[in-house]
């Protein structure tokens, strides 16, 4: 465990600067993934909603034979 009182204030200033840039990157990083996160679902409800739609409006395995049947 660090005991800062015996850190010299050069070291602990450039400790602060490096945590400050380290926790950053991290907040940059967890909005940038927040984003692509809220992108995925975006496109995934499409494709449900899409996918949904295009279900009720198609015909059957069974139905397309009796169609190739009466040809």
């Amino acid at each position: 465990m660090n005991r800062f009182a015996a850190w010299e204030a050069h070291n602990t200033a450039k400790f602060a600067r490096d945590a400050a840039k380290a926790l950053s990157e991290q907040d940059e990083l967890i909005k940038s993934l927040r984003a692509d996160l809220k992108t995925a679902i975006r496109a995934y409800r499409h494709l449900v909603i899409e996918g949904a739609k295009n279900d009720s409006l198609s015909i059957s395995t069974e139905q397309r034979f009796q169609v190739d049947q009466r040809g």
